[in-house]
């Protein structure tokens, strides 16, 4: 009854003889769901995008598609199976949500490390925020991007900070 996302890429050289491509195998998507009486994106909040991917510096001119009668938005980056990809494959914004998730977790750990054993602390950390720091890491854990793991690193020093209490200790140290 229901399928999930579907997606059409194109890789172009000429960007109008792509454009004029797409719109066509969208009119015939558009024509066979007409034909077995389905219909696509019946939520509004989820609307057909189009997602240029191109790692040049001046911004590349694509005419608009269109899909079951209005103009696909333009964006800058897409959510597939919980990884963004912004238009520049730079995984920036990917790392962001990843380092806000985690941070977020870390701080339920902060709280929650004087009333539940360290082996408790360590469980929730490898469920919940070690799980989100290590899916997908092989698309952006690369030689050239080592600015990413080192924000990797620093979320997880912080997550053994945030078990161990070892910052606090620290505190006590410097203030005795």
């Amino acid at each position: 009854m229901f399928a999930h996302d579907t997606y059409f890429f194109s890789t172009i050289t000429d960007s109008i003889l792509s454009a004029t491509n797409l719109n066509s195998d969208l009119a015939k998507i558009q024509q066979w769901a007409y034909q077995w009486k389905m219909s696509f994106t019946p939520d509004l909040s989820k609307q057909a995008q189009e997602v240029i991917f191109s790692k040049k510096h001046l911004e590349v001119y694509h005419p608009n598609l269109y899909f079951d009668g209005s103009i696909v938005q333009k964006s800058s980056a897409q959510k597939d199976l919980g990884v963004i990809l912004d238009e520049k494959l730079s995984f920036n914004q990917y790392l962001k949500y990843v380092i806000d998730k985690a941070s977020k977790g870390i701080g339920v750990l902060r709280k929650l490390r004087f009333y539940i054993p360290r082996s408790s602390l360590l469980t929730i950390y490898k469920l919940f925020i070690r799980s989100h720091l290590d899916y997908a890491d092989v698309i952006y854990d690369q030689p050239y991007n080592a600015s990413f793991c080192e924000k990797i690193e620093s979320i997880q020093y912080n997550a053994a900070l945030a078990m161990t209490a070892a910052l606090i200790l620290f505190m006590f140290v410097i203030a005795s």
